[in-house]
């Protein structure tokens, strides 16, 4: 993927340069024989990207790849097998936008404030297609670290129902009724992709159960439109995310950069 000049707003980090990213990835090759085997299986096409690899405590996620500049931010320095899962994760991140598939964000030169609003924004919208996507190709290799995705989830749907009634007047705004409904989406693709239908039916039910009237049907009608275009290219998830953003109620402004395979969110 090309790259744009955009500047990232992550906050700063250690950098793992050359040599001392090289042993990072070397070591946790021979110490967890699934990446090994994902690693080697993929590294041709890794080898045709220059990883800039951060390690941050403060940053929010364990993992975050930025296909702006080709960043790996972890937030510690990765030892155990769910940290190598992690960082194939975020590898296969970069892998998917090397072959073409388009990325959502919001636009870095807009005011601090403006960027807060729709970095959460663009980061659901993008993960209701790639977080499944991700999770289903690296499956083969972390077979066993599979079910954790449906305790992750199950946990998270817990803090939503925890917090559901600060959460049910904010759906009056149409853009958080659109990020939840794609929140719920994100959960359950990667459920039926890494932990099969029956799991993902009961984290459906247990959803309804709280947010069936309220956020489920906009999340069905958003993940119809998953359903119906496929994420098996490029082109298919341009016309995934071109949908969901051409929403009159949501109204965003939005531009999409061919060249560097991106829409860019700016109000």
């Amino acid at each position: 993927m090309k790259k744009s000049q955009s500047k990232s707003r992550n906050a700063p980090g250690t950098k793992l340069k050359g040599y001392s990213a090289g042993i990072m990835v070397s070591n946790l090759g021979k110490k967890h024989p699934a990446f090994a085997e994902f690693y080697s299986a993929n590294k041709d096409d890794i080898d045709k990207i220059t990883i800039t690899w951060m390690i941050n405590s403060n940053v929010k996620n364990d993992g975050n790849a930025s296909p702006v500049m080709d960043t790996i931010t972890l937030k510690k320095y990765p030892k155990s097998l769910e940290d190598a899962q992690i960082v194939a994760h975020e590898i296969e991140h970069l892998l998917i936008w090397k072959e073409g598939y388009p990325y959502v964000m919001a636009d870095s030169h807009a005011d601090t404030e403006t960027y807060r609003r729709l970095h959460p924004l663009a980061q659901v919208i993008q993960g209701t297609v790639f977080e499944p996507m991700v999770e289903l190709r690296i499956k083969k290799y972390f077979k066993t670290l599979a079910a954790d995705n449906y305790t992750s989830a199950m946990k998270g749907l817990a803090k939503l129902i925890e917090n559901k009634e600060k959460i049910l007047p904010e759906l009056d705004d149409p853009r958080n009724l659109l990020y939840y409904s794609c929140l719920y989406v994100q959960k359950r693709l990667l459920l039926e992709s890494t932990c099969g239908t029956i799991k993902a039916d009961e984290y459906t039910v247990k959803f309804t159960s709280h947010f069936g009237e309220t956020i489920l049907p906009c999340a069905e009608k958003v993940l119809a439109l998953i359903k119906k275009n496929t994420t098996s290219s490029p082109e298919s998830v341009r016309q995934i995310f071109e949908s969901i953003l051409w929403n009159r109620n949501c109204a965003f402004g939005y531009r999409y950069y061919e060249e560097f395979d991106r829409f860019l969110i700016d109000r």
